[in-house]
């Protein structure tokens, strides 16, 4: 149940943050009074808890400068889950078995959120925290996230996961597993993000090359057989789908859009080396920005810790990322 709560409660559903922090305090307690009978931290990831555990004492001593938001609350709540999380995967999962108990659990949620995505898209309803109901938008999901891109994101994170369970021995359990894979490329579609298409496509030739390196020819065979089934199912839509992939403008001019935000947004960073808060850069945006149709999202990760948390969060970011993958 633990890591159940803890993936609830980062999707934002009702009410588990409270428990989400009291289950972190007994974990990390408890690995802390029983730390001699516990297997080592790794360097790699003392380093990583070390600078992580930074960034969030850095986001809250912004706090004492910065001017306070709605989004800076949301922002330092939404870093506490992350580092915490961090804190227990790396203090408590560091078994197998353990491993197998996240992933059962994160394959729980991700049925849970295709549920409601379901439940969005037959019914039109969403549920109160989406940003669907603002904008008026019927014909997507969101789960319990706030619009569809992160909910998207969310399943494009999940694919391994699915990846995993579709190779289970069991029938059912691989026929369920191809029907959430197909609910979630569903829902994928129905977001209209071109980056999320990309990574999708990304994610499907990393599992090719896999099943390829590991010489499990018939199941890419198989593969290879449903896509085109479904390529000569549904060429209509995935004609439009490849379209908004090659697309160098959106319809609404969504990549100027984002290159101007983006300008803008290097500008405050230059001009607030020590960083203007957690989740201020918009805000400052709306305030100093170019007018560009009241849209304040920089959508670039980047640009926005190093706006946020200024030069010195982001060059730890930098050298982790480095470390992480070299």
């Amino acid at each position: 149940m633990i890591y159940l709560t803890v993936c609830l409660a980062l999707f934002s559903l009702y009410g588990t943050w409270l428990i989400t922090l009291l289950v972190y305090g007994y974990y990390i307690a408890l690995r802390l009074i029983t730390s001699k009978n516990q297997p080592q931290i790794h360097t790699v990831a003392k380093i990583g808890l070390i600078f992580f555990i930074g960034w969030l004492l850095y986001a809250v001593i912004q706090m004492e400068w910065i001017i306070m938001t709605e989004n800076t609350i949301k922002y330092v709540k939404n870093l506490v889950y992350g580092v915490g999380l961090v804190i227990l995967f790396s203090l408590h999962v560091q078994t197998f078995k353990k491993l197998i108990t996240v992933y059962n659990a994160w394959l729980f949620s991700l049925v849970l959120m295709i549920g409601i995505g379901w439940w969005e898209v037959l019914t039109g309803n969403h549920l109160p925290k989406s940003g669907a109901l603002q904008y008026q938008l019927d014909e997507v999901a969101t789960a319990a996230f706030y619009n569809p891109n992160d909910f998207a994101f969310f399943l494009i994170v999940s694919l391994p996961v699915l990846f995993f369970s579709i190779s289970d021995k069991n029938v059912g359990m691989k026929a369920f597993s191809w029907l959430i894979m197909l609910s979630s490329v569903y829902f994928i579609y129905l977001a209209q993000a071109r980056m999320i298409y990309i990574l999708l496509i990304g994610m499907i030739f990393l599992y090719m090359g896999y099943l390829i390196f590991y010489r499990k020819i018939k199941i890419v065979l198989s593969i290879i057989a449903g896509v085109l089934v479904f390529c000569l199912a549904f060429l209509k839509q995935l004609t439009d789908f490849w379209q908004q992939i090659i697309s160098l403008k959106g319809d609404d001019g969504s990549v100027e859009v984002r290159r101007v935000l983006t300008a803008d947004a290097w500008n405050i960073a230059q001009n607030n080396i020590f960083g203007v808060g957690a989740g201020n850069i918009e805000y400052y945006l709306d305030q100093f920005g170019t007018n560009v149709g009241r849209i304040v999202n920089v959508h670039n990760w980047w640009i926005e810790i190093l706006a946020n948390y200024g030069i010195f969060v982001f060059s730890g970011y930098v050298l982790f990322m480095v470390f992480l993958y070299s």
